[in-house]
């Protein structure tokens, strides 16, 4: 019998502690051979597996992210200043339904660009990693929908 929940929260995962030593062990379910290919790749995709890669994809993620970023603040925001400030043809090429985006004034610009690259730093880190994560992606939408000819 399992001991009395501590929390009163309906999607409370039971802890070590709370598991009687004689419970059932989780073991994977067998196909047999005779399975569809889509339920053996149900299967496959449910298999148990380590999460470390994930880890370190989101650290390189990270470190690739901020680097980029760090390009614009380095210099003191010099590339910056020539992707959207300085263009010699007098206009920013737009993505279709979106030349409402405009270029903030650049003491805006260089505080939002070190937002951006702690929220890069934060994702590489694991700090608030998931307010992190939408901080950057709101960051990096705004700067490629500002013009379409610049890359990171």
């Amino acid at each position: 019998e399992l001991r009395k929940r501590k929390t009163s929260s309906p999607d409370h995962s039971p802890t070590r502690e709370e598991i009687p030593e004689d419970a059932p062990k989780v073991k994977p379910v067998a196909l047999d051979n005779n399975a569809s290919f889509f339920a053996r790749f149900l299967h496959w995709l449910w298999l148990p597996e380590d999460a470390s890669y994930l880890g370190l994809f989101r650290i390189g993620w990270g470190v690739i992210m901020a680097y980029e970023i760090w390009a614009h603040v380095r210099r003191n925001f010099r590339m910056t200043l020539i992707h959207f400030y300085s263009n010699k043809f007098g206009f920013h090429s737009k993505y279709y339904l979106f030349d409402w985006v405009k270029v903030m004034p650049f003491a805006y610009m260089q505080i939002f660009m070190l937002v951006a690259f702690l929220s890069a730093v934060g994702i590489t880190i694991g700090y608030k990693y998931r307010l992190s994560c939408v901080i950057f992606f709101f960051s990096i939408s705004y700067i490629f929908l500002l013009d379409t000819a610049h890359y990171l």
